[in-house]
């Protein structure tokens, strides 16, 4: 959730049993009953799972959790999947950042300009370059902190959203500019030797921005990833609406709230705001605010999506060709509530005055809200079975639960952190739980209604179960108090830069 005072639009603000897996998962809680023949009390809170998952016997021995003295055992944690042992060491940290685990080390860089959205690192020459919302490109020396002016001939204007290397050492950049009306640019630089020849890759129609009263929720595009074949990008358009409402006159549009995909070559390719002509370079659709993308080691791409003015999910998505991920109509797995025509937003207590749809009064009945597109079934975020970044509110009293705490189905994150910054260890080469593990970092709520701020950095394990990814979240730094922006791995270092007069931080983690 992003706050009056920045000017960067992140957010609107900003099968429930894991099968066996391999590798040693955390239990989860005793379950009722072991058997017909156990009968009555649950088994006690879950141990460390023997078996990495998977529902316990009557006595607890398949991963769950302790057994009561008539229950079984409870429900085993998610599958882990556990990379060679890490050797033992101990972090070094002098950052003013609290870190959860004794083998991480923190490192505060130095200053990074006010307004740092992204950084990229050129996998052929390890130079690392940030970039702010307003279009400043800077150089990063990682050692010594040392930020300079960079990369002067690049020919983009306006904000910049994204910024990513390639494979090869080309350099993607994403521009929007608003003027009345929005339009999106992607540019690509090719090393020529002393700096890069760049081309016009895409550029997009306009469509109108939301009215003044709701103009925070110009998500316009957003950052990119290219496919490690080195043969496509993917980049994302964020909604122009908090939740659907009607704005100006005009709701979404088809080029907004999804995600395209483009071939690495592709030059003066101007992209239409209308479905026909979209059709062949839409990739998903359904995304509010889809603010990284990464792909995991499978080869699987995810997204990061912030949610909306109301005390529903913020999302983990992972990206399919041709999925519906349910903006407008839902979050997370709930459906948008103006859809009922008994809805009362007066008595919804996941509304809070400090949001600005709220102050907007757009949380009311919609009966001129569009219908779902005719036959698409919704695509659900990936299941979170917390221990962390999991608090929930059920219903419209407003009450915040844990939901691994109370064994509450989540498809989400925490509302209101704004998840950022996604990357994964894809080429495996972290240690223990770590391995092939994925990371993001949190904005932050700026008023924590769900006390679960964010403003962190949180491990995710993503396990496929069927056609579908179920994950453990794990809180493992906090105290990024300048709302943390975006990331990059390398190695066995996470550098993260952050938004509001920031830093560049270095996350050290343990090796084999």
């Amino acid at each position: 959730m992003v706050g009056a005072a920045t000017a960067l639009v992140i957010a609107s603000c900003g099968a429930d049993t894991a099968p066996p897996g391999t590798g040693t998962g955390t239990g989860g809680n005793g379950g009722k009953g072991g058997s017909v023949t156990a009968g009555v009390g649950g088994g006690g809170a879950g141990v460390t799972g023997a078996a990495g998952g998977g529902v316990g016997g009557t006595a607890g021995v398949s991963g769950g959790g302790t057994g009561g003295t008539v229950g079984g055992g409870g429900s085993g944690g998610m599958p882990v999947t556990m990379g060679p042992p890490c050797a033992p060491t101990t972090g070094v940290v002098t950052a003013n950042l609290t870190v959860h685990r004794t083998e991480i080390g923190a490192r505060n860089i130095g200053p990074v300009p006010n307004g740092t959205l992204r950084i990229a690192h050129d996998p052929m020459t390890g130079t690392f370059l940030i970039a702010t919302l307003n279009g400043q490109i800077s150089s990063l020396n990682v050692e010594t902190g040392d930020v300079a002016p960079a990369e002067g001939d690049f020919p983009g204007s306006g904000q910049i959203r994204g910024m990513k290397f390639g494979p090869d050492g080309a350099l993607y950049i994403m521009t929007s500019t608003k003027a009345g009306t929005i339009t999106g640019a992607l540019y690509k630089g090719v090393p020529n030797g002393g700096g890069r020849t760049w081309t016009t890759m895409v550029t997009t129609a306009p469509y109108p921005q939301p009215a003044d009263a709701l103009s925070n929720y110009d998500h316009t595009f957003s950052n990119m990833v290219v496919s490690s074949d080195n043969q496509y990008v993917y980049f994302a358009s964020g909604s122009r609406t908090d939740h659907g409402e009607d704005s100006g006159g005009s709701r979404e549009h088809p080029i907004t709230s999804a995600i395209f995909r483009v071939p690495v070559t592709a030059e003066n390719l101007n992209l239409p705001d209308d479905e026909a002509g979209l059709a062949p370079f839409l990739f998903a659709d359904g995304v509010r605010n889809a603010f990284s993308l990464a792909f995991n080691a499978a080869g699987d791409l995810f997204a990061v999506d912030n949610g909306p003015d109301i005390d529903l999910p913020d999302e983990i998505n992972f990206i399919q060709e041709g999925k519906h991920y349910g903006f407008p109509w839902r979050f997370g797995n709930v459906d948008n509530p103006v859809r009922d025509p008994a809805y009362n937003p007066n008595a919804d207590g996941r509304l809070h005055d400090e949001l600005q749809s709220v102050q907007a009064n757009s949380y009311n009945p919609d009966p001129g809200f569009p219908a779902p597109p005719a036959g698409v079934t919704f695509t659900d975020p990936v299941k979170n079975n917390g221990p962390d970044a999991d608090k929930v509110v059920l219903d419209t009293s407003g009450q915040v639960m844990d939901a691994s705490d109370t064994a509450t189905p989540y498809y989400g994150v925490t509302a209101h952190r704004s998840p950022l910054g996604l990357v994964f260890d894809s080429e495996g080469e972290l240690c223990g739980d770590y391995y092939q593990a994925g990371f993001f970092v949190s904005y932050g709520a700026v008023v924590d209604h769900m006390g679960d701020i964010g403003q962190d950095l949180v491990m995710i394990k993503p396990t496929k179960v069927g056609d579908a990814y179920e994950m453990t979240a794990t809180q493992l730094v906090v105290g990024f108090t300048d709302f943390p922006s975006d990331a990059a791995l390398v190695g066995n270092k996470l550098y993260i830069v952050t938004y509001n007069n920031g830093s560049a931080y270095e996350i050290t983690f343990p090796t084999p």
